[in-house]
């Protein structure tokens, strides 16, 4: 994934994720857009998505009490744990070894 491609680069915008494991592949593509699921033996298979959430909107509403928050508070911590740490080895003298 690539987020930090400036929006003037020709390639911007075909970010995909990618996840590969025992059973076959989910690739998101197009922004969330599609995302299909390669079996080893049935080949690509398009998924269908629920509807596109707005979750600025969804975050606002929760803390409004308009609405339930469909990410708990937990996973917020734990990403933003996880996100702290990953800038504190990027800027560690570990990754400047591994340049």
């Amino acid at each position: 994934m690539d987020y930090c491609r400036p929006a003037a680069s020709p390639t911007h915008g075909d970010d995909r994720l990618r996840i590969a494991g025992n059973s076959g592949v989910i690739e998101s593509m197009q922004q969330g857009e599609r995302v299909v699921y390669i079996h080893p033996e049935d080949g690509a298979i398009e998924l269908e998505l629920d509807e596109k959430r707005d979750q600025f909107v969804d975050f606002v509403g929760s803390i409004r009490g308009e609405n339930e928050s469909w990410v708990p508070a937990e996973d917020c911590i734990r990403m933003t744990e996880i996100t702290l740490k990953l800038r504190e080895v990027a800027n560690s003298d570990v990754a400047a070894d591994l340049s």
